[in-house]
């Protein structure tokens, strides 16, 4: 009987098309296979709040391993923050109300970020030979070997912490560049100044520094990698669980009394000018010149 070479062509070809649209769906994601090289990888390791993974013109939602590509942007709003793991080697944290380009994290040999908006922790292990790991804004440049470090971006100024190690900060527009040690910060709006790191700075940086680059990340499940990194997280880790968990964990209720009469019912997680309360429909930010008195009831 002849074979009907036509239509076992058409056949093969429908195969190879949905195979390919599989592959670029699976990228598209960032869900990769366990045998992809655990070196060449940049991950989510924990998220809070309302994030975004902006990749060529789709907005992803992010989950816990999802794989981030070269040029992806990752959007942070308010009491929000994504921790990254890059390779084995290291930890980036952006932090609220952020905007930041991954420009080239593929290849070791020349790690980029672009701060656009916000600012971006990052703790990096010693790199190897010919490594660099590379943080940018509109104005500056910071590159470093090793070390802890945040680089943030307003409108009008630019700001390196240093907590540990040395960063090499170069001024885009002049050229010049400056080593910024351990404990200082280099300061850029209209020209450059250095100054002690703060220590609100020096308090981010070494919640940066105790979360892990996790070994084997792509084998770990997304509840193993949870477990790891909730402990770590001190204040931020309570905003990440829900208001039942927060409760038996505090043993307490609270009432907070605003001025225009509101009453606000749940449990204060973070005090200061800004309130951070959690309540049975998440977390809310209240400002303290609003409040007019808190009680607190014990739990039995």
């Amino acid at each position: 009987m002849p074979v009907n070479t036509s239509k076992e062509d058409s056949i093969n070809k429908k195969k190879i098309v949905f195979y390919s649209m599989c592959a670029g769906l699976i990228l598209m994601l960032g869900i990769l296979p366990s045998c992809t090289r655990e070196s060449g990888r940049t991950m989510i390791t924990f998220f809070m709040g309302k994030a975004q993974v902006l990749r060529a013109g789709v907005t992803l939602k992010p989950v816990i391993k999802m794989q981030i590509n070269d040029s992806d942007v990752i959007a942070t709003g308010p009491d929000s923050f994504v921790l990254l793991q890059v390779a084995e080697s290291s930890v980036i944290r952006i932090t609220e109300n952020s905007r930041v380009e991954m420009k080239s994290l593929l290849s070791a040999k020349n790690r980029e970020l672009m701060v656009k908006q916000g600012k971006a922790l990052s703790a990096v292990k010693k790199l190897g030979k010919g490594d660099a790991f590379t943080v940018k804004t509109a104005t500056i440049t910071a590159s470093v070997r090793g070390t802890e470090f945040s680089v943030s971006s307003q409108p009008k100024e630019s700001v390196v912490a240093v907590r540990k190690g040395n960063v090499e900060v170069t001024i885009i527009a002049s050229g010049s560049g400056e080593t910024v040690s351990e404990g200082k910060s280099f300061v850029y709006t209209d020209r450059a100044s250095t100054r002690a790191i703060t220590a609100d700075e020096d308090r981010e940086l070494e919640m940066i520094s105790a979360i892990p680059a996790i070994p084997g990340l792509g084998e770990k499940t997304e509840k193993e990698i949870r477990d790891i990194i909730l402990p770590l997280l001190g204040d931020s880790a309570m905003a990440a669980m829900t208001l039942e968990e927060v409760k038996a964990k505090l043993r307490r209720t609270d009432t907070v009394v605003l001025y225009d009469g509101r009453v606000i019912t749940g449990v204060i997680i973070s005090r200061g000018p800004v309130y951070t309360i959690m309540t049975s429909t998440g977390v809310v930010s209240v400002p303290e010149k609003k409040i007019r008195n808190t009680r607190v009831t014990p739990l039995q």
